[in-house]
């Protein structure tokens, strides 16, 4: 559901980001800020999740992507100098709740070494699956709203 909600913004970002500022720089590190902050994210996350438990850092990982999520969602109702802003703030917090590590390593501690292969696989399936479906399903929900 992660990257269904990512791919779905993909094709339509620019003209959204482009109605709180006209500089395409700050729309760009706003599209840009998700993926800078999950690379940060990802390893120290898989080195909580080794020390802490997995559940608690996909759940903490899941919070932060949905927070992210409503505060990318709101710029259209605040005043326009701090729209982008706004919107860099949520796509960070977003991509600080990177979790896709802390995924396969769960699937790794619950599948024997000689099924791991197969359910990783399996494991990538609906990420492929969504970004087929947020390229098609983005514009055409972003044409009716």
């Amino acid at each position: 559901m992660r990257m269904l909600g990512l791919f779905l913004v993909l094709p339509v970002f620019t003209l959204y980001g482009l109605e709180f500022t006209p500089s395409r720089f700050w729309v760009g590190f706003a599209f840009g800020s998700y993926g800078l902050a999950m690379a940060a994210a990802e390893m120290p996350l898989g080195r909580l999740s080794d020390r802490i438990g997995r559940k608690k850092v996909l759940l903490w990982g899941m919070s932060l992507f949905s927070l992210g999520s409503l505060m990318s969602a709101i710029p259209p109702w605040l005043p326009r100098p701090i729209q982008i802003g706004e919107l860099i703030l949520g796509r960070l917090i977003q991509g600080s709740g990177a979790i896709t590590a802390t995924a396969f390593a769960t699937v790794s501690d619950h599948v024997e070494r000689e099924r791991r292969s197969t359910a990783m696989a399996v494991l990538g399936i609906p990420i492929g699956a969504s970004f087929i479906l947020g390229v098609i399903g983005g514009p055409i929900i972003a044409a009716r709203f």
